[in-house]
């Protein structure tokens, strides 16, 4: 049997160990929740955006992180798509639409903290893989028989002004079996950049992007033959983050990158 003394030394011994180890314990939780807390941290800000601005948007978003040391996150889709997705709840800050129907219905449902304002104004581009388009730009299309990449009209509003360009010229029936029809811009962009169609009816701003080789043709659509398309965005929430990018977008660098694109 062990004097008195020594079991006394053995239980503060053990003692010590036992909150040794649950001070090691709390320091490794305490680690795990910082590491943890660094990995869910969200953006300075959120941008949903419509397709037809991805590649002046993206200028915008790097240009306003390198000045600001903000990060932007940063979603492209179809003006439709994402009007339905904020409507059912989508965490945005802002919503750069392609016209100005989405921002006013969603204004109109309560959705947004200040009306909508006009940030842009596009135009409709023909753009031609092995050919020149010919001068009459509706009876040289009509004569040609390969695929024409366009967007869905019914979410995206470079769609629906391709829709009224074809109606106008008398030749959408006539071209129905070649069209190829994209869910976003975006989608009629790779539809031509991968070569899986001769033709695409697109935005102005894919013209002046680096996507396109020198080999490419192309022929501005004339706005007698649809809407000139002006496009919208609508703050979803105030934030120091929104007025800064906001601020950015309107500044003259802002709108030098927005000229450089084919936009007005």
């Amino acid at each position: 049997m062990l004097p008195s003394s020594q079991r006394r030394i053995e239980n503060e011994a053990e003692a010590e160990n036992s909150c040794n180890k649950a001070v090691f314990f709390l320091l490794a939780f305490a680690f795990c929740l910082m590491c943890s807390c660094k990995k869910v941290q969200g953006p300075d800000l959120s941008i949903a955006c419509a397709a037809n601005m991805q590649f002046a948007m993206e200028e915008w978003v790097q240009q306003y992180e390198d000045q600001t040391g903000q990060k932007v996150q940063l979603t492209i889709s179809s003006s439709g798509k994402l009007f339905a997705q904020i409507r059912e709840g989508a965490p945005w800050d802002l919503f750069f639409s392609a016209d100005k129907k989405y921002p006013l219905a969603l204004a109109k449902l309560g959705i947004g903290v200040q009306a909508p304002d006009t940030y842009a104004r596009g135009r409709l581009i023909l753009l031609s893989r092995h050919k020149p388009v010919g001068r009459d730009q509706c009876d040289w299309l009509a004569s040609q028989k390969e695929k024409i990449a366009v967007a869905n009209p019914k979410t995206a509003p470079y769609g629906e002004a391709a829709r009224m360009f074809l109606s106008n010229c008398g030749i959408l029936d006539g071209l129905s079996d070649q069209l190829v029809y994209g869910e976003s811009i975006s989608q009629v962009n790779r539809f031509f950049l991968t070569e899986s169609v001769d033709f695409a009816l697109t935005a102005q701003s894919m013209f002046y992007s680096d996507k396109l080789t020198d080999s490419i043709f192309h022929a501005f659509i004339s706005t007698r033959y649809y809407t000139l398309i002006e496009q919208d965005y609508l703050i979803l929430k105030h934030s120091p983050a929104v007025n800064r990018f906001l601020s950015y977008m309107q500044s003259d660098g802002g709108q030098t990158v927005l000229r450089s694109f084919g936009y007005f």
